[in-house]
């Protein structure tokens, strides 16, 4: 509540609410949050690319989770190409392959 008076648009709100998505108590919840993120980080000008990045991964990971599969890879395969032109050897793109790879066999079978 805090962060949404003293900073209502700024990077900080929007990583506290994708934080809050991965701790909440159910899939809707998470859902409220993430739509919470992608409305603050679209205010954002330019917005920070490892927040766009990092919002597309926990959408992934919901639609993963809820067995949407085709659209979770959907947003793995942006989040990637986010990632791509800031940091192609991170630790977080490794992690952002292994959520697709694990999406892709999902698809498959």
């Amino acid at each position: 509540k805090i962060k949404e008076e003293k900073a209502p648009g700024s990077a900080s709100l929007a990583r506290t609410y994708i934080s809050l998505s991965n701790t909440a108590s159910s899939l809707d919840e998470a859902k409220d949050y993430l739509n919470q993120a992608k409305i603050v980080a679209e205010k954002i000008q330019p917005p920070p690319t490892s927040l766009l990045a990092s919002l597309e991964v926990n959408r992934g990971n919901l639609l993963h989770i809820s067995g949407n599969h085709t659209d979770a890879i959907e947003c793995f395969e942006h989040a990637i190409e986010i990632e791509q032109e800031v940091a192609p050897d991170s630790l977080i793109m490794a992690t952002m392959l292994d959520q697709l790879a694990k999406a892709c066999d999902e698809v498959q079978g």
